[in-house]
């Protein structure tokens, strides 16, 4: 007949039991994942091109009924993006996750965003 524990191996084996655990959840940080990158910078286009796009609406230089169409394509395309994105889990986890703003839009010289 196998003899018993003794009972300090069985509180050690108990405590460790119990502690295990915790100390699995204080592993490191997973690396982001590289297509994150490639994720914001589509986002930062999008967001260029509907600031380009509503520049040019309001500037008059083009009809209004020729931009909404595709204005709106590409803020419905900026939502879907933005849905993909997990806040923090990029290069920006440091700064909270924040996503670049858009750049300010490109001076057309003559006038015409679109020829």
């Amino acid at each position: 007949m196998p003899e018993a524990m003794p009972r300090r191996a069985l509180l050690l084996g108990g405590g460790a039991a119990l502690v295990l655990p915790w100390l699995s959840g204080c592993a490191a940080e997973a690396a982001p994942r590289k297509d994150v990158g490639t994720l914001v910078g589509a986002i930062a286009s999008e967001r260029e091109l509907i600031a380009a796009y509503e520049a040019a609406r309001g500037s008059g230089a083009v009809p209004a009924a020729r931009l909404d169409p595709v204005l709106a394509h590409h803020r419905e395309h900026l939502a879907v993006l933005k849905r993909h994105y997990v806040p923090g889990s990029g290069d920006r986890a440091d700064e909270g996750g924040a996503l670049p703003g858009p750049s300010p839009a490109p001076a057309v010289p003559g006038g015409s965003p679109l020829t």
